[in-house]
């Protein structure tokens, strides 16, 4: 078997763990890129209560029970705004208003 180097295997160590190293680096990097640019685009607890002008209880309420769906960014929840729009258009019934005279001939 013939090889292309020699190296011991401090020195093979050595070149793996920078290797490794340089890589991981630049791994973190994008991930870190990438969250950044994500949470830009997500809404803020305070900012989906305001949207529907309901305390930050109701909106974790909402969350709990399934309403609302949240989304966990670096330990912190966010909302997709289309979410928002889903948890808008759901929430949205039409407002009937019964006749009370039409009532009392039924």
């Amino acid at each position: 078997m013939q090889y292309l180097f020699q190296l011991t295997t401090e020195e093979f160590s050595k070149l793996l763990s920078d290797v490794v190293a340089e890589k991981l680096t630049q791994f973190l990097a994008i991930k870190i890129q990438q969250e950044e640019n994500n949470t830009k685009e997500l809404l803020k607890t305070k900012d989906v209560a305001a949207i529907f002008k309901v305390s930050e209880r109701t909106i974790a309420n909402w969350k709990k029970s399934g309403k609302l769906n949240d989304h966990l960014v670096g330990g912190s929840v966010f909302f997709k705004p289309s979410d928002v729009e889903k948890a808008m258009i759901s929430r949205e019934k039409p407002i009937r208003k019964t006749n009370t005279k039409l009532k009392r001939l039924i």
